[in-house]
C-alpha cells in the first residue's frame, strides 16, 4: 500500500508494456479467501499517479493483519432473503467486529452494490450504486447516485478507471492491475477513494481513502 521506488522497479516499468486490462461480468465467477490488512491515517500518504503502465509502490507501508475478506456464495450468507436480487457477495471478518456481508448484483452490463448487513443492522439500497459498467475499459467514467432505505439523502459520485499497471504491496506484487478513482462530495466533505483490483478473475487487492473537510485532510 505505499511508496518506495527502486531503479530496478522503474526499469521494469519502462521496458514492460502491458495491454490495458478490461473487466467483464465473466470475471466475477469465483470464490476466494484473502487476509485483510489495515493502515490508517498515514501522514503524507499519496495514491500515486494515474495513467497507463504505472508502478504503484507501497511496499514500505507498515500494515496490521486484522481479519479476512472473502468472496462467498450468496446462498451461504445469513441475509440472503433481504437481498433477493444479489448474485455476488463479500464477507468481511475483522477483529472485534461482527461478520459483515456486502451484496452485489451483476448483469451483462453493470456491477451494482445493493447493500450490506451484519447482526446489528441491514442497509438496503433503493437506488443502487453502479461500481462498474461492462466492458470496463481504461478511462471509463461513471456518474451515478445511490440512496439507502430510510435515508432521505441521495448521494452522487464520479468514478474513473484512471490507471493500470503494477501494484507493489508489503504482502505481494501484482501485475495488470486496474485502479479506480471515486470522488464523492457531501457538503463541505470530499471523499476520494482508490480501489486496486485484478481481473480474470476479479480480485480486490487494496483500497485507499482520503477525506477533505475544509482545510483539513486525512486518510482512512
Amino acid at each position: 500500500m505505499k511508496k518506495n521506488y527502486t531503479s530496478f522497479i522503474l526499469l521494469i516499468a519502462v521496458i514492460s508494456s502491458y495491454a490495458q486490462p478490461v473487466l467483464n461480468q465473466s470475471d466475477f465467477n469465483s470464490t476466494y479467501r484473502s487476509d485483510s490488512y489495515s493502515a490508517n491515517d498515514i501522514l503524507g500518504l499519496s495514491p500515486g499517479s494515474a495513467g497507463s503502465n504505472q508502478t504503484w509502490n507501497f511496499s514500505g507501508l507498515s500494515v496490521t493483519l486484522d481479519g479476512t475478506f472473502d468472496v462467498v456464495p450468496v446462498t451461504s450468507t445469513p441475509y440472503t432473503s433481504n437481498f433477493p436480487t444479489a448474485n455476488f457477495a463479500f464477507k468481511s471478518v475483522s477483529t472485534g467486529n461482527s461478520d459483515y456481508y456486502i451484496y452485489y448484483k451483476t448483469s451483462p452490463t453493470t456491477f451494482e452494490s445493493v447493500g450490506g448487513a451484519d447482526d446489528t443492522y441491514i442497509d438496503l439500497e433503493i437506488d443502487h450504486t453502479t461500481l462498474f459498467q461492462f466492458p470496463y475499459t481504461y478511462n471509463t467514467v461513471i456518474n451515478d447516485t445511490y440512496q439507502y432505505v430510510g435515508d432521505i439523502i441521495v448521494s452522487s459520485f464520479t468514478s474513473t478507471y484512471d490507471g493500470y499497471g503494477t501494484l507493489i504491496t508489503p504482502y505481494g506484487t501484482y501485475t495488470n492491475v486496474i485502479r479506480q478513482k471515486k470522488v464523492e462530495i457531501d457538503g463541505s466533505d470530499t471523499y476520494t477513494d482508490y480501489l486496486w483490483f485484478t481481473t480474470n478473475p476479479f480480485k480486490f487487492i487494496m483500497a485507499m481513502g482520503f477525506l477533505t473537510n475544509g482545510t483539513d485532510s486525512s486518510n482512512y
